[in-house]
């Protein structure tokens, strides 16, 4: 079984909440850690998964853009092809 280790030290206080990543820490056992989304823990909920994300050098996904959805572009030129083709055609 793989084991991932962060070597890391983080401390955070969010709305009196203290969140603190430790060094030497069993990714999976941080990960079990996170408490459950409700209506009420959404900024404390949403820092810590950014820091676990963080200290598994995930959170890249969280700070690009969406990228270009190439296949839509495609399909848009493919058929405005086909149109500008049938409309020669007649």
């Amino acid at each position: 079984m793989l084991v991932m280790l962060v070597l890391s030290i983080q401390r955070l206080r969010i709305n009196g909440a203290l969140v603190v990543v430790t060094s030497v820490v069993n990714v999976f056992a941080q990960i079990n850690s996170i408490t459950m989304l409700n209506e009420t823990n959404f900024k404390v909920w949403k820092k810590v998964i950014e820091i676990v994300l963080g200290c598994m050098d995930l959170d890249l996904v969280l700070w690009v853009k969406e990228p270009i959805l190439l296949w839509i572009t495609f399909k848009r030129l493919k058929l405005r092809n086909e149109n500008a083709l049938t409309g020669c055609a007649l």
